[in-house]
């Protein structure tokens, strides 16, 4: 099976999961970071970009992203408040989860393909 993305083949496929912070503290994890979930999410085959999404006691959103060689999140994560490289970059974003996991996904879906 192959995903391809809604906006056509030079648009990034994104692979992403967001974790409450009631879900973080029924894991036994109150200060979870991502754990290298982003860097693993990465590694799907009908992935291109992949980003996890925590929040955070404070209601604050920590966005982690990832990308395979050929598609840059710098600029899709600059833009949401954040910074980092090409192939990992990262923001602290306002609450609420899920408003923010559908700004962050949205950003992510219009990255394109560089090489």
């Amino acid at each position: 099976m192959r995903l391809e993305s809604p906006l056509g083949p030079n648009y990034a496929r994104v692979i992403w999961t967001h974790v409450d912070k009631e879900t973080r503290r029924s894991c036994g994890q109150a200060e979870w970071g991502n754990n290298g979930l982003s860097s693993f999410l990465a590694s799907a085959e009908e992935a291109d970009v992949s980003a996890v999404i925590i929040e955070k006691d404070d209601g604050r959103i920590d966005l982690s992203v990832r990308s395979r060689p050929g598609f840059d999140v710098s600029g899709a994560v600059v833009a949401l408040g954040g910074g980092g490289h090409p192939l990992a970059a990262g923001a602290t974003m306002p609450g609420p989860l899920e408003a923010a996991s559908e700004r962050a996904v949205a950003a992510l879906r219009l990255v394109q393909r560089t090489a």
